[in-house]
């Protein structure tokens, strides 16, 4: 794994660039390098970065058992009517009594808590926060591959639940295709067969109700005590098993999901290293410590991103999405030729159904994908 330090890049237009010299942000793990950053922008929000930084990991360290409970522990003690029904669940489960206890730990905290649970990331950052550079930047891991804005309530925990984990983000060698054919490699040598471009069509059950295997779509059956899906609820449940086969209840559950995306991929092959006109290379084409980063575009203040949230919402193409690029190949030289380099682009928002009937046709998508690599920075 390639560990990135710094981590995140904004280089600002040069329209946005300040008096002070100040032509983008960068922030990683260097705290004192993070306070000279943020106070080309604001010397307040410098000395804030550290306070909320330390809030946020001890509201992650209260909830990070939350995700480890099971479902049925935690509809236990949702469903339980008295008190006592309660602390039997509790006594019953070690994890959600770990989890419960690590919440109440919080003591003073807990308001912090509930707010970063339901209230916009705009307003627990603006609460912290003055300068627009650092408030977009960090609204990106609010919002990012979700159809909200940064003014949509509960886009807080978004941006908590990016600060889960506590390892920051690496590269793996030879790109993400190299952790699956780990993980294949690793179940091959349980015995696992694995099979590839074939589609399964069905999910097979038997006398009474359980999964037992599955058909593929040319007709061969391959038995088995479990089936995992790794297929959207929707797919699973409603495509590939009989509508009979579930409650109704459960059903309508599945079809209340709202699949909405705003995302975009785009990933590119290029013949020399993206150049930044905020941070120029000081050596063609040789990668500076900003390439390994996550880099945003377009994101030198909040109400840009909402603008591209909002001509999603309408059925349009933003002139401004929000992108984050990473180049994997600044770090990793196994993943292109000498001096080339591939840039992965995250990019959002764009509507899955345009407005006034218009497609993803060819056409769109080429236009799209043009206004994305003419943006300059």
């Amino acid at each position: 794994m390639y560990s990135r330090n710094p981590s995140s890049y904004t280089p600002l237009r040069e329209s946005a660039w300040q008096k002070n010299g100040a032509r983008s942000l960068t922030l990683g793990l260097d705290e004192l390098r993070n306070e000279r950053q943020i106070a080309m922008f604001s010397q307040k929000d410098s000395q804030a970065y550290r306070h909320y930084e330390e809030k946020v990991k001890r509201l992650v360290t209260a909830i990070e058992p939350i995700l480890d409970l099971s479902v049925a522990d935690t509809m236990t003690f949702l469903r339980a009517e008295s008190v006592w029904g309660k602390i039997n669940a509790l006594l019953r489960s070690p994890c959600l009594r770990k989890a419960a206890t690590s919440v109440s730990l919080l003591g003073a905290d807990i308001p912090a808590l509930y707010e970063f649970l339901t209230a916009p990331a705009s307003s627990i950052l603006n609460h912290w926060f003055e300068s627009e550079p650092l408030k977009a930047t960090l609204s990106t891991d609010a919002v990012i591959g979700t159809m909200t804005g940064p003014y949509t309530p509960g886009s807080g925990y978004v941006l908590l639940h990016h600060m889960m984990g506590g390892t920051g983000w690496s590269y793996p060698k030879g790109g993400m295709g190299a952790v699956t054919q780990a993980m294949a490699a690793a179940a091959a040598s349980y015995g696992a067969h694995i099979f590839t471009n074939v589609e399964v069509s069905r999910i097979c059950l038997n006398g009474d109700g359980q999964a037992a295997g599955v058909v593929t779509s040319e007709g061969r059956e391959i038995k088995a005590t479990i089936v995992m899906s790794n297929a959207t609820p929707y797919v699973t449940f409603q495509k590939l098993l009989p509508q009979a086969a579930l409650p109704e209840k459960f059903q309508a559950a599945i079809e209340s999901i709202n699949y909405a995306s705003p995302i975009t991929k785009i990933n590119v092959a290029v013949n020399k290293l993206p150049n930044f006109l905020a941070d120029p290379c000081e050596k063609e084409n040789e990668p500076m410590p900003l390439h390994q980063c996550t880099i945003h575009v377009n994101c030198e203040n909040t109400e840009i991103i909402n603008q591209s949230y909002n001509c999603a919402l309408n059925g349009d193409i933003s002139d401004r999405p929000m992108i984050e690029m990473v180049i994997p190949s600044s770090v990793d030289p196994t993943l292109a030729p000498p001096g080339c380099h591939v840039c992965l682009l995250f990019t959002q928002y764009t509507p899955y159904h345009l407005r006034n009937g218009a497609t993803w046709d060819d056409k769109t998508k080429e236009n799209y994908a043009k206004q994305v690599c003419e943006c300059k920075s």
